[in-house]
């Protein structure tokens, strides 16, 4: 299998499993020069698990009608108070249809709609 065959996320993975296999002590790299003796009987790993990474293209983004107060002050810009506004305003007048319905709510204008784009989304 050749380098090129591979997506870089694969190739992450490899060098990560690598790395880990090097660090752990289950694999050594000997000079060239060193004397090296196979074994006699393969090495069996029980009870070994190898959890590769997920690699997300993009990250999970807050829906504003189904998040709570805690999910949504973890977004960038909003705190506890304006999350709390944000749930008020939807239990008072219904779903947000878009991400722009947000300079509804008090304390949210337009800078901080555009900072939240990509990381929240008005559902499905």
């Amino acid at each position: 299998m050749t380098a090129g065959a591979l997506s870089a996320g694969q190739r992450g993975v490899v060098l990560l499993v690598g790395l880990a296999l090097v660090a752990s002590g289950l694999v050594l790299f000997l000079p060239s020069g060193a004397p090296s003796r196979a074994a006699e009987e393969p090495i069996v790993l029980s009870d070994v698990r190898v959890i590769a990474p997920v690699f997300l293209l993009e990250p999970p983004r807050v829906d504003l009608n189904t998040a709570s107060v805690e999910e949504l002050a973890t977004l960038h810009g909003i705190g506890e108070v304006l999350a709390a506004r944000i749930v008020a305003y939807r239990t008072a007048h219904g779903p947000f249809r878009s991400l722009g319905e947000l300079d509804r709510v008090s304390g949210i204008g337009e800078a901080l709609i555009e900072g939240l784009r990509g990381a929240v989304t008005p559902g499905d």
